[in-house]
């Protein structure tokens, strides 16, 4: 197999890698505009894929759930919707810094942290609230104590029995998982 490449090709190819090469350079400039010079030293060299804790047992993660609505409850599709808050908080002592305030972060970045996985087990469908923004809170504590907020709409089976109709009681659960 031969290949000819002309001169114009080597220059086109040449000036594209320069561009690109240019507009990453940019992008890391912003990013770097984006975050504060104390969030870029935390994560420096830091791995959202290795758990905390990742040599020495498992992370203790606190949660607390607040139901905000049950929008419907259907016995035909035996499932019901609920809107509902859901906070996590851990310890990640790859995030522990100086200071006596803590740090709100746009919710964006949670991208860049290790977040426990963390799911409804019977859920139908699931979706987190962006209007206008992602409805998601990050604050780091100096000790290195991570709070997590987020709003979640989710619809959830709920096995009913309805053969005592009108005069049934229905109970129907909210199960998060890891």
């Amino acid at each position: 197999m031969a290949f000819s490449v002309s001169g114009g090709t080597v220059f086109t190819i040449l000036l594209i890698s320069r561009l690109l090469e240019s507009s990453m350079l940019n992008a890391e400039v912003k990013e770097g505009e984006i975050l504060p010079p104390t969030i870029q030293r935390l994560m420096k060299g830091y791995n959202k894929y290795l758990r905390p804790f990742f040599d020495n047992g498992p992370v203790t993660v606190g949660m607390s759930l607040d139901i905000a609505s049950i929008d419907t409850i259907s016995e035909i599709n035996m499932d019901y919707t609920a809107t509902i808050f859901l906070r996590q908080r851990w310890t990640d002592e790859r995030l522990v810094f100086e200071g006596n305030k803590s740090l709100s972060l746009d919710g964006r970045l949670v991208e860049l942290l290790w977040v426990p996985d963390t799911f409804i087990v019977d859920s139908k469908k699931s979706f987190l609230h962006d209007i206008t923004v992602e409805n998601r809170l990050i604050r780091i504590f100096p000790n290195g104590t991570i709070l997590y907020a987020l709003r979640i709409t989710t619809t959830v089976a709920c096995n009913m029995d309805l053969t005592k109709y009108p005069m049934d009681k229905q109970t129907c659960t909210l199960q998060l998982e890891s």
